[in-house]
C-alpha cells in the first residue's frame, strides 16, 4: 500500500470493493438457516454475559438496560466500520443500528420478563 506504484492505482482509479456469488437463486433455506443461528448464538452471548453482570432478582430495569446494551452491540456496533473502510453509506448504516437498537430492545424485554427471581 505504501508504494508508489499501488497510490498511483488507487489515483487513477476506479476503486471497488466486489461481492462475487454463484449463479443461481440464493440458497433461501440456507441462508436463513444461518441467520437465525446468528440470532441464536447472538443471544446465547448476551444471556452469559447478562448473567455475569446480573445476579437472579436484578430489577427488571437493571435486566433491561443492560441487555438492551448488549443487543445493540452484538447485533449492530459492527456495521460501523462498514462506511467507515468500504464506503458504505452512512444512512444505510444508521438503518442498521436502528434495527440493532429494535433487536437490543426486542432481547431486553425477553430477559428482563424471564429473569429469575432471586432465591
Amino acid at each position: 500500500m505504501a508504494t508508489e506504484e499501488m497510490q498511483n492505482k488507487f489515483a487513477r482509479g476506479p476503486v471497488a470493493f466486489v461481492t462475487i456469488f454463484d449463479n443461481g437463486m440464493p440458497p433461501m433455506p440456507k441462508l436463513v438457516a444461518q441467520q437465525i443461528l446468528f440470532f441464536l448464538l447472538g443471544m446465547a452471548m448476551i444471556g452469559y454475559i447478562a448473567r455475569l453482570a446480573l445476579a437472579p432478582g436484578a430489577p427488571y430495569l437493571d435486566v433491561l438496560r443492560t441487555v438492551s446494551a448488549l443487543g445493540f452491540m452484538t447485533y449492530g456496533w459492527a456495521q460501523i466500520p462498514m462506511s467507515i473502510w468500504y464506503g458504505h453509506l452512512w444512512s444505510t448504516t444508521g438503518k442498521y443500528l436502528l434495527d440493532a437498537l429494535i433487536y437490543g430492545f426486542l432481547a431486553a424485554g425477553v430477559f428482563a420478563w424471564l429473569w429469575p427471581a432471586a432465591s
